[in-house]
């Protein structure tokens, strides 16, 4: 079979229009998921009644809500993640056979379902995202634990550098 120079270029910029198309259709369904089944999910579970849902907001009635719930409902975000990502993880070792657009599909979107939540996580010092909201309770006593921290550092390093000149060190 003779394929020529003009025939490859057409199959590249289908495979890229092809890899884009479903490029986008994952993150989009990773928002609905992470938006939808869990911030959404989590608000209708703790009793809230959902006002408006879209790919990337949620909005609720929180209202009675405790914190702790409130807190529950922003990690559920990152839970409905995670669990995308096995579920399209078992899919790709279940053995099924599957054609090289559903496995690019399953492959992104598990890399994205672990990728976000570990962003998320990775970044709780940053005052935006879910995992900021959750933690923000528990800021405070972060804070002090890096300051105890960074105090027990400074102490050992000026404690070796003075075991260095003939003093010793204490602790």
């Amino acid at each position: 079979m003779d394929v020529t120079k003009t025939q490859c270029q057409q199959d590249s910029r289908t495979d890229v229009v092809t890899i884009a198309a479903i490029s986008v259709v994952t993150l989009f369904l990773e928002s609905v998921s992470h938006h939808g089944f869990g911030h959404g999910g989590a608000f209708l579970v703790m009793g809230a009644r959902l006002k408006r849902l879209s790919s990337l907001l949620v909005s609720a009635d929180a209202t009675g809500l405790a914190p702790w719930q409130g807190r529950v409902v922003f990690a559920a975000g990152s839970g409905a993640d995670v669990i995308m990502a096995l579920t399209c993880l078992g899919l790709l070792r279940s053995g099924l056979t599957l054609g090289p657009h559903a496995r690019y599909f399953l492959w992104l979107a598990t890399v994205m379902g672990f990728l976000l939540p570990a962003a998320y996580l990775l970044f709780t010092w940053f005052p935006v995202g879910d995992w900021y909201t959750v933690w923000s309770v528990a800021g405070a006593s972060m804070a002090v634990f890096v300051d105890h921290c960074r105090r027990r550092h400074v102490r050992a390093r000026d404690a070796v550098s003075g075991a260095r000149n003939g003093a010793v060190p204490n602790f």
